[in-house]
């Protein structure tokens, strides 16, 4: 679905690399005197108690989140209520 939606062929094959190693970033020295940054952190965190984030997640993990996420949707009231579409089964029209 995700290959056929957004044009990306073998997605599955290209898999974003991971390298956390820090010497082979390709960034700028934000503070090369080291006169301002002191320290800095990243922080990577999911929203859904018991799933993984999601590039490690099944497709019935996947399936599942998204349910949780439609059933909270739908609980939302007043100016924050709206219709949640899925990429599957939209129609043509109402996905432009």
């Amino acid at each position: 679905l995700i290959e056929d939606y957004h044009k990306i062929p073998n997605i599955t094959e290209n898999v974003q690399p991971a390298d956390l190693d820090p010497n082979n970033l390709n960034t700028p020295d934000l503070d090369p005197n080291g006169k301002y940054i002191i320290s800095t952190r990243i922080r990577v965190a999911r929203n859904i108690s018991g799933y993984g984030l999601t590039p490690t997640l099944t497709r019935t993990g996947r399936a599942e989140v998204e349910s949780k996420v439609t059933e909270a949707l739908g609980s939302l009231e007043g100016e924050l209520a709206g219709t949640y579409y899925p990429l599957t089964g939209m129609d043509e029209a109402t996905r432009q």
